[in-house]
Formats: structure tokens, sequence, C-alpha cells
């Protein structure tokens, strides 16, 4: 393996390293989400932006390890180098995994911070007395849904 290629496999590395971090991250992200953990959440966030800044940094060291070396930096050129040893495109192979899994798993969490979002809003416009009767069913002292039970009424939290 000559120099270019060992310093583009210690970048992949050091990708990787940052990526697993992520993953990590975003499950623990996940799993505050379901608690709706907001002292949980705050740091976890602050950390993911951290670590998303990183990697996006080493992804722009690699086109620029092969424009140093006189070669050209566009993405079929990376991919074309990538394919010159097999430990490249292992490595290669591992992080664009382990990319797709942290893309899916901040889908599912921006998915439930919405689904999370939108129930607070509900619960706030119950409480408060607001929004379309039709859709704020509650159920009153019979048991029987009443969609303006709340309607005119004070509730004292």
């Amino acid at each position: 393996m000559d120099r270019l290629q060992s310093d583009f496999l210690n970048v992949l590395q050091r990708e990787l390293g940052q990526l697993t971090r992520l993953e990590s991250v975003l499950g623990q992200e996940h799993e505050a989400l379901k608690r709706r953990d907001s002292d949980a959440l705050f740091p976890l966030v602050k950390e993911k932006q951290a670590l998303v800044t990183a990697i996006e940094t080493l992804g722009g060291e690699l086109p620029a390890l092969l424009k140093r070396a006189g070669q050209s930096n566009d993405k079929e050129a990376v991919l074309a180098f990538i394919d010159t040893a097999p430990q490249l495109r292992q490595q290669w192979d591992e992080l664009e995994a382990l990319l797709l899994r942290c893309q899916r798993q901040n889908q599912v969490n921006g998915v439930l911070l919405e689904k999370g979002r939108w129930q607070t809003q509900q619960l706030l416009g119950i409480l408060l007395g607001e929004g379309n009767q039709q859709e704020t069913e509650l159920y009153n002292a019979k048991g029987t849904a009443s969609p303006s039970f709340l309607h005119g009424r004070s509730v004292k939290v």
C-alpha cells in the first residue's frame, strides 16, 4: 500500500470512528425521545451536531488527498481510487453501510420528534380549550365521548 492509499485509509478509519459514535448518539437520542426526556436530549443534540460537523470535515479530506497527489478529485475518481486496494474498498463499504444506518435512524428520530411535537400541541389545545372541537374528543363523567367537554371551562393543572 502506497502513502496515498495509507493516508486515504486513515481518513476512512477516522470517519468510521466518528460515524460509529454518531450511530450511538442517534440511538441514545431515540431512547430520550421515546421517554420525552428533554434533559437527556439537549446534550445529545449538541453532540450530534458536533459529530456531523467533524464527519463533514473528514469527508472533505478524501478529495483533498487526491488533489494534493495530482489526481482528479471528483466523485468518479474517488470511487476509482477506492478500488485500487481491497482495504480501501472494505472500509468504504463499511462507511457507506454505517452512513445509511445513521440516516435511517435520524429519519426515525425526526418522525418521533414531530409526533411528540404534534401531541404536545394537541394537549396544550385541550388544556387551553382551543382548537377544532371535532378533533378534540374527551370523555365526560358519564364515560361518553364529548367533543365540547372543555369548551368554556377553565382547567387547573
